[in-house]
């Protein structure tokens, strides 16, 4: 797991219970630094989506770098002629890598008591790999379904063991 991809979607996670901002809110931060950092004449969707890949390990569809346009558009940051986008003023700089720093603190202290009480409870010695693909095999299987839950105050959905 690469700093990039373990977080960013952290920090989305971060900026949705902090700022209480939709989904397509807290990608812009994340557009705009790219779209400060590959300083495009032009921007599209799939440049967008492709940026957002490269940059951060997020994978955003094409529909949705569209929505992520349009609402840049609206901010007067980019503007529309022809179905073309261009970037119209100055883009904010954005300072992601303090958040990533944080956000990479937070889950080293994951791994570490993860490891600890693997140790702790059932005597299992595991190295940060061994914790990392723990946490990674839970979310795979779990992971969509908590935060669905979490985000929109449900309950879990029943599983085959519950």
């Amino acid at each position: 797991m690469t700093e990039i991809t373990s977080t960013s979607p952290a920090i989305l996670k971060v900026n949705l219970d902090e700022e209480e901002r939709d989904y397509i809110d807290y990608l812009i931060n994340f557009v705009i630094h790219s779209l400060n950092t590959h300083a495009p004449e032009i921007v599209t969707d799939d440049a967008v989506s492709k940026y957002l890949e490269e940059d951060f390990g997020l994978s955003v569809p094409q529909k949705g770098a569209q929505f992520i346009l349009q609402r840049l558009a609206k901010r007067r940051y980019l503007s529309k002629e022809e179905g073309t986008y261009t970037i119209t003023s100055k883009l904010p700089n954005i300072n992601i890598s303090n958040k990533q720093k944080d956000t990479l603190r937070n889950i080293e202290k994951v791994l570490k008591s993860l490891i600890l009480y693997a140790k702790s409870c059932f005597q299992h010695d595991w190295s940060d790999e061994r914790a990392i693909n723990a946490l990674l095999n839970f979310f795979s299987r779990f992971g969509i379904d908590y935060l669905r839950a979490y985000i929109f105050r449900t309950t879990l959905p029943r599983t085959e063991n519950y």
